[in-house]
């Protein structure tokens, strides 16, 4: 005998409501990615070890500009990256406790235009990596200011001009360790860095040129407040870098 019509679309809806949670439960992982102005072909996910780049998942881009990684197994901690179709540069997020989220940018200026959805952790990682792109501007007038290369800044930090060049564009994070390093070479503090604003920089109030080889007398009546509020800035992101190091250490350990 048959069943009813409506008990056929019951039992259809039951199956379709159970085999839509089956799927959730599957995808311990779902990382949805949006950058402009991809419409087509595929992004991916990798991962950094030490020096190289790795390979760990594909997903095809839809016509709305989405791509969405999705695994039956939770990702280990750590730093990742989305990168592009042709596999010349992406955009970093981190993946730890929280790994189903939403990011999206734009290849235009992706740093300053990613925005996180459904993840805390990556939106103060967004914000770090927004506060290091301000610090890479001013370390590159600070440089210029003192008629210094990027190539003679690479070779005193034992680098590649081209792994500088992306500090300066802050595509690339300026650990603590790196920018005291920085610092010293242009005869500076660190916090000086931060509180440098070359719309000052000829107001004779703040700053004084000399024929020195620094060129800038950075500290010369820096409001003490301005300083306060910079060494406290400086504070946030050390508490920041740490936390990060702490879960790279951990999925390295693992």
């Amino acid at each position: 005998m048959p069943k009813p019509p409506t008990m056929r679309i019951l039992v259809g809806c039951l199956l379709f409501f159970f085999a839509a949670l089956h799927s959730q439960a599957q995808n311990a992982y779902e990382i949805t990615a949006n950058i402009k102005p991809f419409t087509k072909g595929n992004l991916y996910l990798g991962y950094h070890f030490g020096n190289k780049q790795y390979l760990l998942d594909s997903a095809k881009i839809n016509e709305s500009g989405d791509a969405v990684f999705t695994g039956p197994k939770k990702l280990q901690g750590g730093v990742y990256m989305i990168i592009y179709p042709e596999k010349n540069s992406w955009v970093e997020c981190i993946i730890d406790q929280q790994q189903k989220f939403r990011l999206q940018t734009d290849t235009s200026n992706p740093i300053l235009q990613l925005q996180f959805e459904g993840s805390t952790d990556n939106m103060l990682f967004s914000s770090y990596q927004k506060k290091s792109m301000e610090i890479g501007k001013k370390i590159k007038k600070l440089r210029e200011l003192r008629n210094i290369t990027q190539e003679y800044m690479a070779e005193k930090l034992d680098t590649s001009q081209q792994n500088y060049s992306r500090w300066e564009k802050g595509e690339i994070e300026i650990t603590v360790s790196r920018l005291e390093q920085i610092a010293k070479i242009l005869d500076m503090r660190p916090e000086d860095i931060f509180s440098f604003d070359e719309k000052i920089v000829f107001n004779n109030n703040y700053c004084n040129f000399s024929d020195s080889s620094t060129g800038i007398d950075a500290n010369q009546n820096v409001l003490q407040e301005l300083k306060l509020s910079y060494l406290s800035h400086i504070s946030n992101l050390q508490k920041e870098i740490d936390r990060l190091h702490n879960l790279l250490e951990k999925t390295f350990n693992k």
